[in-house]
This record gives C-alpha cells, structure tokens and sequence, in this order.
C-alpha cells in the first residue's frame, strides 16, 4: 500500500518527464517569429495537457468504478448541466477523490477507503465538489496559471541572462507560491459553486471534510461511515474555535484549511449541525 504523497510525487516526476520530453522535441523547431519561445512554452504545456489523464490513470492504478457510483455521478452531472465524467476507483490505502482531464476527456477519482467510510450523501456532496471543478473549468485555470508563471519567468531570464540566479529565487519564493494560492482560491471555489447548487448538501460536505481531514486521525477508516452526528458537530466545534490558521498567500497548501473551509461553508448550512 502507498500514501497519497507517493502517488502524487509519482504523478508529478512522470509528468516532469514528459514535458522534458515533449520540450525536446518542441524545442528542436527552428522557427524565426517574434516570441517564439513563449509559443514554444504553450506548445510543451499544451501537449501535456492532453496526455495528463493518461498519466494520472496509469501512476494511479485507476479502474472503472462500480454502477453505484457511475449513477451517482450521471444524476449530480445533470444537476450542474456538466458532461459525464468517467469515473474511476483508486485500490489504496488513503482518503481522497479529485477531478482531473481535459476538453476532451473528464475523469473523477474516488479512492475505494473513502468510498467505504462515507455515507451515500456524504460521498454526493464530495462528488459534487468535484463536478463543480470540472464546471469551472479548474484543470484550465490551473493549467492557465503554470503557463502564465512559466512564461513570465522564461521571459525575465531570455531578456536578463546575467541575473538569472536572482530570478530563480524570485520563482521559488514568489512565482511558484503563487501557483498555489490559485489552487486554494480554485478550491474554495468549488466548494461553493457545489453549496449554492444545492444548499442542502453544505452539511454533508462539512461532516466528510471532517471525517477527512480530521477524525481520520484517530478513528480507522472502515468506522468512519458510523460516527454519529453528535460526533461530528463537537469535532466541528472544536475545529473551529481550538485551531490557528496559517495565513499568508506564499503559502505550499494546496486547499484551504478544514476551519476556513467550514466557516465559509456553515453561511450555506440549511441543515444546522445539532441533529443528534
């Protein structure tokens, strides 16, 4: 069995090593247009894009997904008036599910231990959340954003190649934080394009964030589907007024913190938290 973090630093080397690849080949082109060399970042970035659904299945070992949740997802789909997403089943050790793919193909990954410890709509509203990324267009934001950043910096370093060393820093410390400040922006977002869709789901998708974010800890994940409810709103209340959020928008998380989330979330609520 692997963590999520080996999963995900695998998906990242392999697609490291396709834009190395791909940038090879783009970069043998010897064409004399102005700016080329941006045209030649959009290409690499592009080609990329529209193998990454090929390499986040095959790093993480993706299967189809059984009917159950195949019709969950047809339904939640028409609800956002989203194309049907292929949805897929990762067999490992960790709680997690994310949208992924292009214009041409839109994929949804659950892993099979959060599929068993969340209730039906529990796993509605986490789903939800992921049609909603891929009604926002989020893999082009974000795919947007690095080329944005990329060329910003390729740019800095062709016109002033003597203080390039200077400009690597400012990547590291400035430009690249910022990819993912775009990511929490692109979470939040999501979360609450899923609630103003259906207020009534804002409950659900707080109890899983707590389940997973949280509870997670110390409760093993075949008994999570059972916590009662009463377990759930302490958990919150807990969260909420015992935790400090690490602010600042040079920041490497990629989601906003589980108390941000659920205070953002709970001016959504239609169904408080005190059901016992």
């Amino acid at each position: 069995m692997h963590s999520i973090t080996t999963y995900w630093w695998k998906y990242y080397l392999a697609s490291f090593f396709s834009i190395l690849v791909i940038g090879i080949v783009v970069s043998s082109l010897n064409i004399n247009l102005p700016y080329f060399f941006l045209i030649q970042i959009g290409l690499v970035f592009g080609l990329w894009y529209l193998i990454s659904p090929i390499i986040m299945i095959l790093v993480f070992k993706m299967r189809r997904a059984s009917q159950d949740i195949t019709l969950m997802v047809e339904e939640l789909s028409k609800k956002f008036n989203v194309k049907l997403s292929k949805i897929y089943i990762i067999n490992d050790n960790f709680l997690n599910a994310f949208a992924f793919g292009n214009i041409i193909f839109r994929g949804i990954a659950v892993t099979l231990p959060l599929y068993e410890s969340l209730t039906q709509e529990e796993l509605a509203a986490v789903l939800s959340h992921e049609i909603a990324h891929i009604k926002n267009y989020d893999p082009e934001v974000m795919l947007l954003t690095i080329f944005s950043i990329n060329s910003i910096y390729a740019a800095l370093i062709y016109y002033l190649p003597l203080v390039s060393l200077f400009f690597l820093i400012i990547y590291l410390v400035i430009l690249l934080p910022l990819v993912f400040y775009v990511h929490r922006k692109i979470e939040m977002r999501a979360d609450l394009t899923a609630v103003k869709f259906n207020p009534e789901i804002t409950y659900w998708l707080e109890s899983s964030l707590i389940k997973i974010g949280y509870l997670s800890r110390s409760i093993p994940t075949n008994m999570l589907r059972y916590v009662l409810p009463i377990q759930i709103l302490l958990a919150k209340e807990f969260i909420v007024n015992n935790t400090v959020d690490r602010k600042g928008v040079l920041s490497f998380r990629t989601h906003p913190s589980l108390r941000e989330r659920l205070l953002y979330l709970s001016q959504y609520e239609k169904q408080k938290m005190y059901y016992i």
